[in-house]
This record gives C-alpha cells, structure tokens and sequence, in this order.
C-alpha cells in the first residue's frame, strides 16, 4: 500500500497534504510531455507522490518509469510548489494540497508509452501548440519552465509584470521581448545545449583568482589555450579541428602539439587549402603581398568542409581574418571558439 493511500484509509476524503514530484521531459526538439489523465480529462506533466523512504530523484525516477516507461539518468531541480493554489480535488472526492518539486530532465532514454491506468495518452507538445485542457498546477509548472534562468523558484506562482522589470532600460530586450527570452529558455533547457551552456559557466567562473573578494575587481589567470583544453575536457571531446591562418603556421603547430599532448586527436587545416587562386572571387584588385608571385585564396569554406567531413567535435580558430572567420563559422557544422584573432 502506498503512503498516501494508507493515509487515506485513515482519513477518507479530506485534505491532506501530498508530497510529490513533476518531471519536465523534453525531446531533441524542446517540445514538452504530456500525459492524458484518465480520471480527469486534463493534460498533465508526468507526476506522482514521494514514498517513504524515496528521496525526491528516486520518485522522479519511479513515478515517470511507472507512468511513461522512461528512465531518468540526471534531471535538475528547477521548482518547488506549496500554498492555496496547489489545493484541488479528484473527481472521487479525494481532497489534497500538494508539496511538489518540479525537475527538469535533462537525460532520458526509452520510448515513451502510456501506463492504461492514470494515463491514456502520451505526447511530445511545443510550447507554442499546447492543448487548452492542462491541470492548473501544471500550467504555474510550465509558466515558470518558460522564464527559468537557472534560478530556484519558491511558489511558482507566476511574476506580475512589474516584478520583472527590476532595473532594466526601457530598451532591454528582458522587458519588450519576453517571448524571446522565453524561446531562449527553452533552447537552454535542450540537453546538448544545456550541458554546453553549464561547462561554458563553469569555465568562465573557473578563470578567474578572486573568487574570496567577490571577484572584485576581475582577475583572469588561465591563458586561452588552457581555457579551452579544460572545457573540451569537460565536454569529453576527443577530436579537435584547428583551422589556421598561414601567417600562423607556426604557432599553429605547436597549439597542436600542445593539444595532442593533452589526449586529443587533432584535425588542422590551413587558410590557404585547396591551392585556388584568387579568380574565383574575382580578386584582381586587391594588392598581392608578393606581386611577382601567384597567390592562393583563403579558402574558409573548404577549411569548415574539411573538419565537417572529419567529424571534428569542437573547432578551434587561429589567426583567420575578418570575414573569412565568418565564412568558416557559417559552414561548420560543430560548435566553435577563437584562440587568436588575424593580427
């Protein structure tokens, strides 16, 4: 018998309060599930009650294993629930006021199916197209799934307008366009954007040395390079792409020696790759560093295709121009970063 229903049978119908959990399961996509509950007609996020004995993860894991058939390998806390708003009553009668824990899962494997018992119906909704009939406590959870920052919410009550503003300009994209930042929520809430999105904060806190003082003022000690070894290892990279500029050959080098030395594979290619001389842009005009000799062109485009087809997890740019670092960053296909910029 499970705890609340041995509460129940000492109780019968009145209010009681329901400790419990509710999962944000999102697919590749960012869209949200949704369960069909049987007994009341309403869309509902995967949810249920805390047992003795269970931390809040292990319900999560169950109750969304039991209802769905998925399992939840990591997921984070965004929310927690109390108050008036969070009392209702089921169609039998049964009164509860839940204490509930929202999470965001970040990490889940199976193929979702419906349990025929609480629920008869499993969907993945965008955001934008969500059903009309959604349980009210669960829309306070996807309300405030919408303007999550990564901060704790307490109530999930959903913010006036006016508790938003804060110090913002009258020009703040936070305050006119707050579909935009709800959009951007949701792109953070994908997994592979997610952990990036994380390992990017933890390096950027992680370069610095007064962290006592409150990082006042700002002090980086970690060189570039270092930086960025240090979060491909946290992103567990193993195949780097180093796209160069010639005038870099060298240093070039001996980033890749650095890199290789540190466990990665490295791919590198240089600007001037594919040998094309200048007639395909039709560069006449511009001056030549040696007149007397034929001259290549900086071939970004080709540089990107080659490190795309070598399936390159992370691409590190050295000493590309103005221009040509655009080109390559519009064709790679892998996420980027700059070590140098052309001198």
């Amino acid at each position: 018998m499970s705890y609340i229903s041995s509460i129940r049978a000492k109780v019968g119908k009145e209010r009681i309060f329901n400790p419990g959990v509710r999962a944000i399961i999102l697919n590749q996509n960012g869209d949200v599930l949704l369960q069909l509950r049987i007994d009341t007609g309403y869309w509902c996020l995967p949810s249920g009650g805390v047992e003795i004995g269970e931390t809040a993860f292990e319900a999560l894991q169950r109750e969304v294993f039991e209802e769905t058939g998925l399992r939840v390998s990591r997921a984070e806390p965004m929310a927690l629930y109390s108050g008036r708003q969070q009392q209702f009553e089921y169609p039998n009668g049964d009164q509860i006021q839940a204490f509930g824990m929202a999470f965001i899962v970040h990490q889940w494997s199976g193929i979702p199916r419906p349990d025929g018992e609480e629920g008869s119906e499993l969907r993945f909704w965008p955001f934008d197209h969500l059903p009309e009939k959604i349980a009210r406590i669960h829309i306070d959870v996807l309300n405030d799934f919408r303007r999550y920052s990564g901060k704790f919410i307490l109530g999930g009550e959903t913010p006036k307008p006016e508790e938003l503003e804060g110090k913002s300009r009258v020009f703040c994209p936070a305050k006119n366009q707050r579909e935009l930042v709800a959009a951007a929520n949701q792109e953070y809430a994908k997994p592979d954007i997610h952990e990036f999105a994380r390992q990017a904060s933890i390096q950027e806190t992680a370069k610095y040395t007064n962290i006592d003082n409150d990082y006042d003022p700002l002090i980086p000690f970690k060189p570039r390079l270092l930086e960025t070894i240090a979060f491909a290892k946290n992103m567990k990279y193993k195949r780097l792409g180093l796209a160069f500029g010639v005038a870099l050959a060298d240093q070039a080098e001996n980033v890749e020696k650095v890199l290789r030395e540190h466990g990665f594979e490295v791919v590198s290619v240089k600007c001037k790759a594919g040998k094309i001389g200048e007639n395909p842009i039709d560069a006449n005009h511009k001056p030549k560093f040696a007149p007397e000799q034929s001259e290549s062109m900086c071939n970004p485009v080709l540089q990107a295709m080659v490190l795309n087809n070598a399936s390159t997890e992370f691409n590190i740019l050295l000493g590309l121009g103005v221009g040509h670092d655009s080109l390559f960053l519009k064709y790679a296909t892998s996420p980027c970063t700059v070590l140098v910029a052309q001198y």
